[in-house]
């Protein structure tokens, strides 16, 4: 379906949050100030039963604004609070959003570029420690390798209701279903930086055993052998310079 201008929500922003109280109140600023009060957009707080001020930050900034939506409660982690905000959702589009990352894009740039909810729409996002782009255009074979960055990503909420995180990776479900998606679903690249990423997060100072574990078998089941030998291969080659 292709979109035409309208008072219909086209972005639910959703922001996982825990103990986020020295963050939150930057975070949110920045996309009123990205964004304005439009009411194309809703944002999400999905909070992890904090133990800090985050809550009593977000209500108080909730009183200003109507599209700000939000939950305090214990969660299984970052990606199950997430499925919380896919099915809390009301925007034709979910975008997600770490509380210590900012968006760079306004409002014009999606009304623009998320035309057609049958597609996935990415881009590129700016490292916050060193200025560096990451990452262009995707093919398989560089999927393989390198994950899309979610705080990148606006993927049509028609797609996510039936295609959840799953919570059994702790780090590294957003990889697992862009893999498992890719094949599914079309996935259009825009050359745009739409975050500065806070890449100093837990996702990137630990690893997902899990998911490492079960990497080859994801490739196969969603990409195919032809993935899982050249995967293989280029683990091969890098052991061997």
């Amino acid at each position: 379906m292709c979109f035409q201008k309208s008072n219909k929500i086209l972005l639910s922003i959703v922001i996982p949050t825990y103990n986020s109280d020295n963050l939150i109140e930057h975070c949110l600023s920045n996309i009123y100030k990205k964004l304005g009060n439009s009411n194309r957009y809703q944002i999400l707080i999905i909070d992890g039963f904090s133990q800090d001020n985050t809550i009593t930050i977000v209500d108080q900034i909730a009183g200003q604004h109507k599209n700000i939506t939000y939950i305090s409660e214990k969660d299984k982690g970052i990606y199950d609070a997430m499925n919380k905000g896919i099915l809390m959702a009301e925007g034709d589009f979910l975008y997600f959003l770490g509380a210590d990352d900012e968006i760079l894009f306004e409002m014009k740039d999606i009304e623009n570029s998320l035309i057609d909810d049958n597609v996935i729409y990415y881009g590129n996002v700016i490292f916050k420690d060193s200025n560096k782009k990451y990452d262009g255009l995707f093919n398989t074979k560089k999927l393989i390798e390198k994950n899309i960055c979610h705080q990148s990503i606006f993927y049509p909420r028609k797609i996510l209701v039936n295609n959840f995180y799953n919570i059994h990776y702790k780090l590294l479900a957003d990889y697992e279903l862009n893999i498992r998606l890719w094949k599914k679903y079309v996935f259009k690249y825009i050359d745009i930086s739409f975050a500065i990423y806070s890449n100093d997060g837990i996702s990137t100072q630990m690893k997902d055993i899990e998911f490492r574990k079960d990497f080859l078998k994801i490739i196969y089941t969603h990409l195919g052998i032809k993935y899982v030998f050249l995967k293989i291969l280029n683990k091969i080659k890098k052991l061997l310079r």
